[in-house]
Formats: structure tokens, C-alpha cells, sequence
């Protein structure tokens, strides 16, 4: 049995423990908040995207362009970028996306192995690399929010390099996103190939002030390349917040498991404390009663009083 002073000892270490525990959870609450408001904001960078293919499109009807490829999943080269985790403390995030990405090898592309693969995340990579794939580059997780537009740079170049130099053909990105509030799922995003339905879609869209048209002076091959290049960054900045986002959510909940599991400690070593103490009480009762009874108890004759015996006065 540990004494009462081991297990002070422990409570306050639990206490302290449940704090800084309680400390990650709002922390991770915010960032959450942050990036879901940095999700948002994305939706209007996106719109301008949209609009300005709309307009080089229109004035570029039926003309290839050097990003279209004809939709395949089984023919041509695939590369794949793969968002994580660098720190733990966030349950099973990382396992699941690597899961997810090898079924999608299996069911999507017959099992395919990629000719290129990139990851954030120093766990996804491990986890990779332990299931037989090569991890061609890594990036450790971007900071917010300059690291992030740091990081999607050097994956658009990345992506432009395998398209113009390794004629890779496919690009799928692979990361967890948020369904709601801290519950979330992997998902994956197809990149390339842009088919011919992709860009048809912006061809016929209507303009919505017909009085008001933009015009463009550039050539309109180059522009397009040019925002279909804005069209990857947006998506690839869109999947590294949203799994950042994800990952504090994943960490909420493990936060939140780990939060109940001390409380259930800390009430079981207050118990026990409480148990040591009235047994330290109760040991030092039965110590006096037995030194009272090693005494003679109630039959212990009391001295009496000098001059003999005490009596009352009379009447």
C-alpha cells in the first residue's frame, strides 16, 4: 500500500497533467477555428479562378491546351502527394490516411504503384515506407499560414515537373478533411488529368453581366496555363489547411479521451487516499484503546485525593 504521501504526490502530478491537457484542448479548438476560417476565405480566391477561366475559355474554344489529357485511370504514370502529421498525440489520423491510400491504389487504380510520391508529414512517410513504398520527397507540416504557401509552391513545382519532364499523367492528392465538428475522414482529391469536360464546363458557362465582359491581351493559351497553375495552388493550399485543421481535431479527441481517462485516475487515487487516511486514523484509535487496556482499562484504581477521602459538606 503506498503511503499518504506518495499518493499526494500523485494527485498533484495528476492535476497537473489534467491542466495541460485541458491547455492542448483549447488550443487545438483554435486552430481549428483558424483554419476553418482560412477554408472560407479560399472560396473567393477560388471564384476569381473560375471567372477568369471562363473568360480566356471562351475566347479559346475547341483549341487544345497543354494541361488537358484525356481521362484515364489505368494508362499513364501516377503520382501522389500525401498529407499528415509530424507529432502524435492525434489517435489513428496518419494510419488512417495511409490506409485509405492504399485501398484507393487497389480499388481505383488496380494496384498501380505510384512512379512519385511527396508527403508532409514525417509519419505518413514511416508509415509508407513501411509498407513497401518509396517516399521520393518530404516535407516536414507547414506552419500557418506562411509556411503553408510556402510548402504549396514547392508542390505546384513539383507537379508542373512530373507533367512537363516525367510526362506523369496522373496527380491524385490524398488528406484528411473535417465532416463536422471534430469528426473527420479521408478523402482524395483528382488533380490531373484536366479532361475535356473540365474545361467544357467553364466554355459554357454563362457570364452573369452580359454588358460588362472582361477582355485579356495576353495570348489566351498562356493565360489559361496560367490559372489552371492558380487552380492546383488552390487546391493543394485548400487540402494542407484542411488537414491541419483535421489534425488538431483529431488531437481534440484524443485530448478529450485522455482528459476522462485522468479524471477516472484522479478519483480513484482521491479514494485511495481517503481509504489510506481513515485507516491511518483508525490504526491510531486502536493504538489508544489498546494502551487503555494494557493499562487496566476501567478497572485502573484512580489515586486518591491527599488528606484522604472527599466529602461533601453537611446540610
Amino acid at each position: 500500500m503506498e503511503t499518504a504521501e506518495q499518493l499526494k504526490r500523485q494527485i498533484e502530478s495528476t492535476q497537473s497533467l489534467r491542466d495541460l491537457v485541458g491547455t492542448m484542448k483549447m488550443l487545438a479548438v483554435t486552430n481549428i477555428r483558424r483554419y476553418q476560417e482560412a477554408v472560407d476565405a479560399l472560396g473567393n480566391y477560388f471564384g476569381v479562378i473560375e471567372q477568369g477561366l471562363q473568360i480566356a475559355l471562351s475566347k479559346h474554344r475547341g483549341t487544345p491546351t497543354t494541361w488537358e489529357r484525356q481521362p484515364s485511370e489505368k494508362d499513364g504514370e501516377l503520382a501522389v502527394v500525401v498529407f499528415g502529421s509530424d507529432q502524435g498525440l492525434c489517435g489513428r489520423f496518419n494510419e488512417q490516411m495511409v490506409d485509405h491510400v492504399r485501398e484507393t491504389l487497389v480499388n481505383t487504380f488496380d494496384g498501380q504503384r505510384p512512379a512519385r510520391i511527396l508527403c508532409i508529414g514525417m509519419r505518413p512517410t514511416i508509415l509508407l515506407q513501411n509498407a513497401g513504398f518509396k517516399v521520393d520527397r518530404e516535407f516536414a507540416v507547414p506552419g500557418f499560414p506562411t509556411g503553408v504557401t510556402r510548402v504549396t509552391q514547392e508542390i505546384v513545382f513539383a507537379i508542373e515537373e512530373w507533367v512537363s519532364v516525367e510526362n506523369i499523367e496522373k496527380v491524385h492528392i490524398f488528406h484528411n478533411e473535417l465532416i463536422r465538428g471534430s469528426f473527420y475522414r479521408p478523402n482524395d482529391l483528382k488533380l490531373l488529368p484536366l479532361d475535356a469536360d473540365w474545361f467544357t464546363r467553364y466554355e459554357e458557362k454563362e457570364w452573369p453581366n452580359k454588358r460588362v465582359i472582361p477582355t485579356f491581351t495576353m495570348e489566351a493559351e498562356q493565360l489559361i496555363s496560367s490559372l489552371v497553375l492558380q487552380y492546383f495552388f488552390f487546391s493543394v493550399y485548400r487540402a494542407a489547411v484542411e488537414s491541419l485543421a483535421t489534425e488538431n481535431a483529431a488531437r481534440l479527441m484524443s485530448m478529450q479521451a485522455a482528459e476522462k481517462n485522468i479524471e477516472e485516475r484522479l478519483e480513484e487515487l482521491k479514494m485511495t487516499a481517503n481509504q489510506v487516511r481513515q485507516n491511518s486514523i483508525t490504526a491510531e484509535l486502536l493504538d489508544i484503546v489498546g494502551g487503555y487496556e494494557a493499562l487496566g482499562g476501567n478497572k485502573m484504581k484512580l489515586p486518591e485525593p491527599e488528606g484522604g477521602a472527599c466529602r461533601l459538606p453537611a446540610g
